[in-house]
């Protein structure tokens, strides 16, 4: 009789067990189905007339930096730009401490620096790469920040995006990834690889140097490539000369505009990588020779509060200036006149926006789902 009662018991906690199993995966599953999901991207940059910004390392804030940590006699010592941004980052890592789920701060290198000690805090990648991009700048070699981000990002059940760097090199001629938070780069046989070569390539299929453990590395990184993104303006010291983004998706692949804790920035989606290998030593020349216009989507707050009807900015960039004038058409209405900006609300379910020049035929799409 005991025996029965005790199998009895050991049934029923079974089944609550498996019940509970499949209540959560339900959850899940149905969570998974909600978001903003692009379902339609006409609307690719295909043009190379986009102006890029950067920094030449001689403003006061990077100078005082190199002068405080005499970043210059650590630089001397590497071989090339390679070792001298690979002994920056070393000697980073050795003065702050990473977490991923560190409290992002607006403050500045020298601050940061100051503050968050390895036995005070922590800091997460988005400072690493900010102090690593001064530093590195201050000793006369140009960098700029990029971010890799999972696919389905709204949906990660971890982070969603890592922060890198990269850094121009004259000896190869292209801009080369920096691990900053790890301090390594990855290289093809032998030649050091872009963010985007990396990306293309896919990580299991490249060398990657400065690494102890290469599988678990691989297995810790390999969730992020699905775009990587870089700003326009990479000089934070000059005054703001753009807010937007250039961001590659591999063809066949769509953009996202959710993320895991809101939207993204102002940005231009390219499935071409031409804009990612430009020189940040060629003089700009505005060429206008873009041939159409282009939507730019992006939301007033990126961070923030879940709205039940999320609304977008719309705008339409051209040969590297924001259009004044172009027209809108939304869920198959009749074009409308637009200028400089469009507000954009969701509606549950499929929502179009179709951009022209003349009002009359339409040259970009772009077709969202909503779903609650």
């Amino acid at each position: 009789m005991y025996r029965k009662k005790l199998n009895l018991k050991i049934v029923c906690v079974f089944v609550f067990v498996l019940f509970i199993n499949i209540f959560f995966v339900s959850c899940k599953s149905a969570n998974t189905n909600k978001g903003i999901i692009v379902e339609k991207w006409d609307n690719f940059y295909e043009g190379n007339n986009i102006h890029f910004y950067y920094s030449d390392g001689k403003s006061p804030n990077p100078q005082q930096l190199k002068t405080k940590y005499s970043l210059d006699k650590l630089a001397s010592t590497g071989k090339d730009d390679i070792d001298k941004s690979l002994k920056v980052s070393n000697w980073l890592n050795n003065q702050l401490k990473f977490s991923k789920n560190s409290i992002k701060t607006e403050e500045d290198s020298l601050t940061i620096l100051e503050k968050y000690k390895k036995e005070e805090g922590t800091v997460s990648d988005r400072e690493f790469n900010q102090i690593f991009t001064e530093a590195i700048s201050s000793v006369g070699i140009y960098a700029r920040i990029g971010e890799f981000r999972v696919n389905d990002a709204q949906h990660s059940k971890k982070d969603d995006f890592f922060k890198v760097s990269e850094i121009w090199s004259d000896k190869y001629k292209k801009w080369i990834m920096i691990d900053v938070v790890n301090s390594c780069y990855m290289s093809k046989s032998g030649v050091p690889l872009s963010a985007i070569e990396i990306l293309n390539n896919g990580i299991n299929n490249i060398e990657i140097n400065g690494v102890k453990d290469k599988n678990k590395y691989i297995k810790k990184m390999e969730r992020y490539f699905y775009s990587y993104t870089i700003a326009i303006d990479n000089n934070i010291h000059d005054g703001v000369k753009s807010n937007s983004y250039i961001t590659y998706v591999p063809k066949g692949q769509l953009p996202e505009l959710k993320t895991l804790k809101g939207y993204i920035k102002p940005t231009i989606f390219v499935n071409d990588y031409s804009l990612f290998t430009i020189s940040p030593k060629l003089q700009y020349k505005d060429s206008q020779n873009d041939k159409t216009s282009t939507l730019m989507i992006s939301k007033k707050n990126t961070e923030g509060k879940e709205e039940e009807n999320p609304s977008f900015y719309v705008a339409a960039f051209k040969d590297s200036v924001m259009v004044k004038e172009f027209y809108i058409s939304v869920n198959g209405a009749d074009f409308g006149k637009v200028n400089n900006i469009f507000e954009l609300k969701l509606k549950e379910g499929q929502n179009s926006v179709r951009l022209s020049e003349n009002g009359k035929d339409a040259i970009r799409e772009v077709i969202v789902n909503y779903k609650k």
